[in-house]
């Protein structure tokens, strides 16, 4: 079944909504979804035939029905935007997003399995490492570039080449797959918070060791309403991605960590649960 992101007409995406509730109860009806929608069935049927069109005011009033993540929400509104607009220069912008779009949702993103295999932090490292100007594939080179011992580096190859995550060209020059994008803010296990731990600790140790120049580190205590934290969530991850996409052509010739971080303070001190 196509994610809503896959979707590229209203049409489309109402359709693809209907299945995967459809899959949850098989009783569910084509007037039941209207109900829900607070939509009458002749109009949803037609919505669905592509013979209608949505407003930007009846669009978001549908977002709300379906209960949509903020992503899924923004690319449904683009889809009606661009495509029933009566301002020529908003349709343009939704659809240039839509592209956009498109293009950050065919990136590909590492299953569980390959995470649990390459967690340490050396794994991520040797991987951009391969995308920098003057990048040599040997592991004495890539053990003196990363700090570590050669074995070490020579393992992690290993486990990137079985993962399919790196190739060994026939010259025997390293490649990784350009199209990868790895984040696991929403899947927890052992893994991702040893990974989480080892780039945090390289980045108290970049506070007392490297030039101000050199790196930012920006901190703060917030008061949020916590009732929207899965709406901040979204957005790092959101940034962390536009981050990633609008150098991913560039040449590069170094390598950096970038952390966020949004965590609760209060109550802590008295030994509650995190």
């Amino acid at each position: 079944m196509k994610k809503p992101l896959d979707c590229e007409t209203v049409a489309e995406f109402l359709i693809t909504e209907l299945a995967r509730r459809k899959l949850r109860n098989e009783a569910y009806s084509l007037r039941a979804y209207a109900r829900d929608l607070e939509l009458s069935a002749s109009r949803l049927s037609e919505l669905l035939n592509g013979k209608k069109s949505l407003s930007e005011k009846l669009a978001h009033r549908i977002a709300v029905q379906l209960k949509l993540k903020a992503m899924d929400r923004d690319h449904f509104i683009d889809l009606v935007l661009a495509s029933s607009s009566r301002d020529g220069n908003v349709r343009r912008l939704a659809k240039d997003r839509l592209i956009e779009a498109r293009q950050h949702n065919q990136m590909t993103l590492l299953t569980k399995d390959q995470f649990q295999l390459i967690a340490d932090w050396e794994h991520a490292a040797i991987m951009e490492l391969t995308q920098l100007e003057g990048f040599r594939s040997e592991a004495k080179w890539i053990a003196r570039q990363l700090g570590i011992g050669v074995k070490q580096v020579e393992e992690a190859v290993t486990r990137l080449v079985r993962s399919g995550l790196i190739t060994v060209e026939i010259d025997g020059s390293l490649k990784a797959r350009p199209d990868i994008y790895n984040t696991f803010s929403e899947t927890p296990s052992t893994a991702i918070r040893r990974f989480h731990r080892q780039v945090l600790s390289m980045a108290i140790e970049s506070t007392l060791e490297d030039e101000l120049e050199e790196r930012e580190h920006v901190s703060t205590i917030l008061a949020i309403p916590k009732s929207q934290l899965h709406v901040f969530q979204e957005k790092m991850n959101r940034f962390v991605l536009d981050f990633w996409k609008g150098i991913e052509h560039e040449p590069k010739d170094d390598l950096y960590g970038l952390t966020i971080q949004l965590f609760p303070i209060r109550d802590r001190r008295r030994g509650k649960p995190n």
